[in-house]
Formats: structure tokens, C-alpha cells, sequence
């Protein structure tokens, strides 16, 4: 009597994560950094000749009419359209009222042992389980418990790290992911 006891004092002490959360979550849109491949609309209020859909380039900018290039990589959509809020109103409009939306992120991609290897569109909330998913799920000889994950930093710092990721996951815009075979 007294072993059940204790078996439901230490069950009742354990934490068992959700199963429908990620592990690493996935951050909010508004603190979203733009990079290489997103598309974002810009809006200047009654400037029809500004507003526009404009793609992140491969060095990190946009290029708007009047003001050229503007930083985009690293930026939040609120930062970017403070960035060209500033350099309208440098000399070409004055008090510009400019927003900034996210149309199209950045696809991810996967490779390795999933039935359709590629380049696929990102959508919020993404995690491991939907990205195989997408992909045709797991070949016969791949390995299901453990993913390298190849992921840029952020702005500050641009180069990519390997993470080994789980199931639940999340995936982010820009990872490539490699589902392994596994040994036996």
C-alpha cells in the first residue's frame, strides 16, 4: 500500500512536455529577421509609385525607386519600414507614412532519407513532423528519431550552425535539413 503510495507522489512530480508544442519554438512574426529569398510588400501611403512587392537579395537588400538600395537582411518588418521611412523623408517626401509586410518567406529544404528531397514553402508553426510530412515521409531506411538541421544565425552572426532536432521541433524559414539513414 504504502510502494503505490509513493509511485503517485513521484508520478504527480513529473512534468511532461506538450505534445502538440515544439520544442524550440518558433518566434512571432514581429520578431521575424528578414534574409535572402523573402519577399515583403511595402506600402507608402498615397505613393503608388513606391508601394511595391520587393524580394530580399542575395547580399541582403531592396531595391526601391527613388531612395536604391535598402538593408533588408537582419531587419524586422517594422524596422525596414522605419529604414525607409527615414530615407524618404531624407529629402524626397515629407513625413512618409511607409509599412511593411511579409508576403513570401523563404522556402526550407530536406534531404536525405524522405521520399520527395526539395525545396519546400514555409508556413508558421512549422515543425519536423509537417516538414517530413511535406516531403512524402520517411524512406524505409531512414532514421526517425534525430535530425541535423543546418541554420543560419541571424544578422549578427550569418554563418550557419548544425543542430540536432527532434520531431516536435520547429522548423524555421532557410533550414536544410538531412534525415540520416539509420546503422541497423
Amino acid at each position: 500500500m504504502s510502494i503505490a503510495l509513493l509511485v503517485f507522489a513521484v508520478a504527480g512530480c513529473a512534468r511532461e512536455l506538450p505534445r502538440n508544442e515544439p520544442i524550440l519554438a518558433t518566434p512571432t512574426l514581429n520578431a521575424y529577421q528578414l534574409d535572402t529569398g523573402d519577399k515583403v510588400r511595402v506600402v507608402v501611403f498615397e505613393q503608388d509609385s513606391l508601394t511595391g512587392t520587393y524580394e530580399v537579395s542575395s547580399v541582403g537588400d531592396i531595391m526601391m525607386p527613388l531612395i536604391g538600395q535598402v538593408q533588408a537582411r537582419g531587419s524586422t518588418t517594422l524596422s525596414l519600414a522605419r529604414t525607409v521611412r527615414a530615407k524618404l523623408a531624407a529629402g524626397f517626401l515629407r513625413d512618409p507614412d511607409v509599412s511593411v509586410e511579409l508576403t513570401e518567406s523563404r522556402p526550407f529544404y530536406i534531404h536525405g532519407e524522405v521520399a520527395r528531397s526539395g525545396a519546400y514553402a514555409f508556413a508558421p508553426g512549422m515543425t519536423m513532423e509537417r516538414a517530413i510530412a511535406l516531403a512524402g515521409g520517411f524512406s524505409q531506411r531512414a532514421d526517425n528519431n534525430i535530425f541535423a538541421v543546418d541554420r543560419r544565425g541571424g544578422a549578427s552572426n550569418p554563418e550557419p550552425v548544425t543542430l540536432r532536432l527532434g520531431l516536435r521541433d520547429a522548423v524555421m524559414p532557410g533550414d536544410t535539413i538531412y534525415v540520416r539513414e539509420r546503422l541497423f
